[in-house]
């Protein structure tokens, strides 16, 4: 499944889950400042999936026609593992594809020299080879022991996931707790 295919807009309440999704690869515009029709619109204008954590919202915005996750979850790891239950796709990062957790722009690698240019700290420069630049913010990456903290997450994550799918054979589609994917067409639980 090409994971470039889902671009979401997520609602005020979903600030580090935007962050997350970009990260791993999907662009995702997060604002707190749209009201629920202008998240609408902009959803329909730009095709876009709405996540929102707001039952209300998630219910007009299905009548609108607005493909809408209704994201479930405490934790961001059981956030972040119910939209990818609902849209069936494995969270992963790869540098390489990541967007910028900050602005949702494109990241590209870069050499040594230029993100010493660029003012990474020197000590990071002496054990580290592989950076990353955002195109819009400019802020530089690298794989240092966040990275490490990031994994563990992602394996809470798969845990999750794993409970989630393992649930779901237990029910056929049509007494499956309710999946807030307004078009099952996305959804691998369609019957379609």
């Amino acid at each position: 499944m090409n994971k470039y295919r889902y671009r979401f807009l997520a609602d005020a309440m979903l600030g580090r889950t935007a962050r997350w999704l970009r990260i791993l690869g999907y662009d995702t515009i997060y604002t707190d400042k749209l009201t629920d029709d202008e998240l609408i619109s902009t959803c329909l204008s730009e095709s876009r999936i709405l996540l929102t954590s707001d039952e209300q919202l998630y219910y007009r915005a299905t009548r609108s026609g607005v493909e809408t996750i209704l994201v479930r979850g405490r934790s961001e790891a059981e956030k972040i593992a119910w939209i990818a239950f609902n849209l069936g796709f494995k969270p992963q990062i790869n540098p390489d594809l990541s967007l910028c957790p900050v602005c949702n722009s494109r990241v590209r690698k870069i050499d040594v020299d230029e993100a010493r240019i660029r003012g990474v700290p020197k000590k990071v420069l002496e054990w580290n080879r592989d950076y990353w630049i955002c195109h819009g913010c400019g802020k530089v990456y690298w794989i240092g022991s966040h990275y490490r903290r990031m994994k563990l997450f992602l394996e809470k994550v798969s845990s999750i996931l794993e409970g989630l799918y393992s649930s779901s054979k237990q029910f056929s589609h049509n007494n499956m707790p309710s999946f807030s994917l307004s078009r099952s067409d996305h959804s691998p639980h369609s019957s379609q």
